[in-house]
């Protein structure tokens, strides 16, 4: 039994340094990045700010823009036009290149006391899943996924 134990790890050592010489083979040489090594997902441009009339003197976070490009919804805290702390909100625009218009309150069927936040839109944009907190009617309690 110990015999068959010390093969296996053997084994298992060997297939480890071969799949590291064969990485470095095909890495012209160079080392292998660190795993904490930060890496590049995109190419993004440097972030700039959607000014007017999206962003407010109130706080918007979770912007999430709607599959088709035309719509992008929010979540807003405080300002007036709320029905509670935190609502959700949609800006949109006529056609890709437009600006956004001025965001409106999604409303009461969406909005209610609770805080309602991070809307996330299914990939067809025709469902929407957000989080909405205490004291929600019909929830469950602490921030529930509606």
């Amino acid at each position: 039994m110990k015999i068959k134990t010390i093969l296996t790890t053997l084994s298992e050592i060997i297939v480890l340094a071969v799949t590291a010489a064969s990485a470095f083979s095909q890495n012209n040489g160079l080392t292998v990045a660190a795993p904490d090594a930060p890496t590049s997902f995109s190419v993004f441009s440097l972030p700039q700010n959607l000014g007017a009339p999206v962003n407010s003197p109130d706080t918007e976070t979770a912007a999430v823009v709607a599959p088709n490009g035309l719509s992008l919804y929010f979540s807003r805290i405080g300002g007036s036009g709320t029905f509670g702390i935190h609502d959700l909100w949609v800006s949109q625009r006529p056609t890709l290149t437009s600006a956004w218009g001025a965001p409106q309150n999604l409303g009461p069927v969406i909005n209610t006391a609770a805080n309602e936040n991070m809307p996330a839109l299914s990939l067809d944009g025709k469902t929407m899943f957000f989080s909405s907190g205490d004291p929600r009617p019909d929830g469950f309690g602490g921030g529930d996924l509606t």
